[in-house]
């Protein structure tokens, strides 16, 4: 496959065997996340180790405290997070693979509201006109079909 630009350019881009498109590489959501709150949960962690040696006492001790309470804190809501962004991200493209591969026979499940539950609507109606369009166009069973079934 290859795309010609108005300036003549030529970007070509050889296909699998298969025809499909070739599978992008890329960063997943669940490894940015980790990235992001991995870093500022380090960031803590190293500012608490730091406050720490240069406190005495009672005050080292709340340092300490409060900074390990806050990274364990951190680690769970960076968790949560992650579990309820990478669940719908990871389900869309499978709901869609299902669907293109002519698989219409299973429900999709609309989970949650923003940009991820509208995506997962939009696959939802897209499903359902698809299962409209198949079925109006499928031809009818013989008569002598349900006389077999039974």
């Amino acid at each position: 496959m290859s795309v010609t630009f108005s300036s003549g350019a030529v970007l070509a881009r050889p296909l699998p065997a298969d025809g499909s498109a070739p599978p992008r590489q890329g960063v997943s959501v669940g490894a940015r996340l980790l990235v992001g709150y991995g870093g500022l949960l380090l960031l803590l962690a190293v500012l608490t180790g730091i406050a720490a040696f240069h406190t005495t006492g009672s005050v080292r001790l709340a340092v300490l405290v409060l900074g390990i309470g806050g990274v364990a804190g951190g680690v769970l809501l960076a968790g949560w997070l992650a579990r309820g962004v990478t669940a719908p991200v990871r389900e869309a493209p499978a709901v869609a693979r299902r669907i293109s591969s002519g698989d219409l026979t299973g429900a999709i499940d609309v989970r949650g509201g923003g940009e991820l539950g509208r995506l997962m609507q939009s696959l939802g109606e897209m499903h359902d006109r698809l299962f409209s369009v198949v079925s109006r166009c499928a031809p009818a069973p013989p008569p002598w079909h349900r006389r077999l079934r039974r």
